[in-house]
């Protein structure tokens, strides 16, 4: 084989990539050295089996990428080593997510209301490979992804998957360190409560069927002026939005990026509020 016709998104017709060499036959993958045309720089083009067809993608030639089924397979080692759950697993052949849950490794926000460590495993063949702190809350299912430190959260991608599991157990270790400063921020959430001003930026920056637990009534969809809302503290208010976005997620009507999108924008919206009050 010495050419691939590509065809880049956006382009009506292809674009012949020379090839001078295979890297490497992994998974469903198949890295290609070579050219675009005359261009002199060196690239890779990634060709990729999935469900719905081969993809082709273009990165540099350093790229290391990484099958969805060779994390999968990472997964499922650290769920084994560290005695957690895998759930909410999605793949399309370029993107995976999952969420690794520990039931033994609990803590206490309220009375009764237990929340477990977790993790978040996030892949893109073209991207990168990284995990999340993640909170379980037990009483109701529904989770929040916690972002941490880019040093914590990326794994270092290579070609040897035991590598990358140990890199994994590593950063999975610093995260469970990290549970007791974070159960620390949730509880505090508890000493806040909602006021207008705290709703209409809900109401600003979230769709409303997100926040229709707590944003009772709306004036008008333009200026989302608020005129009616339940006084919740942050820490009620933080649940009924990752509720919501995991009922949705359950039901197939969101995706699970959106969902990462509305509880990550909720958190900031209170992380910003709170820091005001103390500021």
């Amino acid at each position: 084989m010495t050419q691939i016709e590509y065809f880049p998104n956006g382009f009506p017709s292809s674009i012949n990539f020379n090839v001078i060499g295979v890297q490497k036959h992994w998974g469903d993958i198949t890295q290609y050295y070579g050219y675009f045309n005359d261009n002199p720089n060196e690239y890779q083009v990634i060709e990729v089996k999935t469900d719905k067809g081969t993809v082709f993608i273009v990165k540099s030639r350093s790229h290391i990428p990484v099958s969805t089924k060779a994390v999968q397979e990472i997964a499922q080692y650290i769920a084994k080593e560290l005695n957690m759950s895998l759930t909410n697993e999605y793949t399309d052949g370029i993107k995976y997510y999952a969420t690794l849950v520990s039931p033994y490794e609990t803590k206490e926000v309220d009375v009764g209301d237990l929340v477990a460590f977790g993790i978040r495993i996030r892949n893109n063949v073209g991207g990168s490979l990284r995990t999340d702190y993640y909170t379980y809350r037990l009483a109701c299912s529904n989770g929040l992804t916690l972002p941490v430190d880019v040093k914590i959260a990326t794994i270092k991608k290579s070609y040897d998957i035991d590598a990358m599991k140990e890199s994994f157990m590593q950063n999975a270790e610093l995260l469970k360190a990290m549970f007791e400063e974070e159960i620390k921020f949730l509880r505090q959430l508890k000493l806040y409560t909602m006021n207008k001003e705290l709703a209409e930026i809900f109401a600003k920056k979230l769709p409303q069927p997100i926040i229709r637990d707590f944003i009772i009534k709306r004036k008008d969809e333009q200026n989302k002026t608020v005129i009616e809302f339940k006084p919740v503290n942050l820490w009620e208010a933080l649940n009924a939005v990752t509720a919501q976005t995991t009922k949705k997620l359950n039901d197939h009507t969101l995706k699970f990026a959106t969902k990462e999108q509305f509880d990550t924008t909720t958190l900031k919206i209170i992380e910003n509020f709170i820091a005001k009050q103390t500021s």
